[in-house]
């Protein structure tokens, strides 16, 4: 990635102090870990909600804050502006080491699909990229994908057979032409919508009440907001 950052800083050095940026809980699908291999390397990037980023490449070790905004109509979904605070002037992944610390840079996210695969482009057009960088999810973590194939199991009456997830800010959802349901994600709330919502966009409960639902860490029992949804 530095490379690219050397680059990204060499276009954007004089950034305004006044650039707009939105808060990083407005673009959840960029929070949390992610990676790209380099090689026999890794380089991996961390974006916490709280707007604190961490990075490490080879030896090298970075922390700092970031911000982002949405985009519409462009082939980028989002815009980082990252700023390095420390540095620990390790070697990266491509034999380079250099001070970092103090640097800011602005890069556009291209997001796929499935929203597990990222580049990081230096145009909202997405131009001259790095990646694909892959989204890294623990043994136990509890994604949105394990929610909407819960979803499925549990109430085939609503979202029958299986449909590949989609995105469009600020959502991830899937949708079931066989019944006109769509159900989905927004950060840390679950909506539907449909005719099982006569025709309007529903919250049904947030992420985390759904977790044991799907996890199956209650025995016998939903969540309170897994009964919202409807019958099975």
């Amino acid at each position: 990635m530095k490379r690219l950052l050397r680059q990204v800083l060499l276009a954007f050095c004089c950034l305004s102090q006044g650039t707009a940026m939105a808060a990083a809980d407005e673009v959840p699908f960029l929070v949390g870990t992610w990676h790209l291999a380099v090689g026999s390397c890794t380089e991996a990037y961390r974006f916490a909600s709280d707007g604190r980023y961490e990075g490490s490449s080879g030896t090298e070790q970075l922390t700092g804050r970031y911000s982002a905004e949405r985009l519409d109509g462009a082939v980028a979904v989002a815009r980082i502006m990252q700023t390095i605070e420390t540095d620990n002037l390790g070697t990266d992944c491509f034999g380079a080491a250099i001070n970092s610390a103090g640097r800011s840079s602005l890069l556009y996210v291209v997001l796929d699909a499935s929203v597990t695969r990222m580049w990081l482009c230096l145009s909202a057009t997405g131009e001259r990229c790095l990646g694909p960088i892959t989204r890294v999810l623990p043994a136990d973590e509890y994604s949105v994908e394990a929610l909407l194939d819960w979803a499925e199991r549990t109430y085939p009456n609503l979202f029958p057979g299986h449909s590949a997830t989609q995105w469009l800010a600020p959502y991830q959802y899937r949708y079931y032409p066989a019944t006109g349901n769509y159900v989905g994600v927004d950060g840390s709330d679950v909506y539907v919508l449909g005719p099982l919502s006569q025709n309007t966009i529903q919250r049904v409960g947030s992420v985390e009440e759904f977790r044991c639902a799907v996890k199956g860490c209650v025995a016998g029992r939903l969540s309170r907001a897994a009964t919202v949804i409807g019958p099975r």
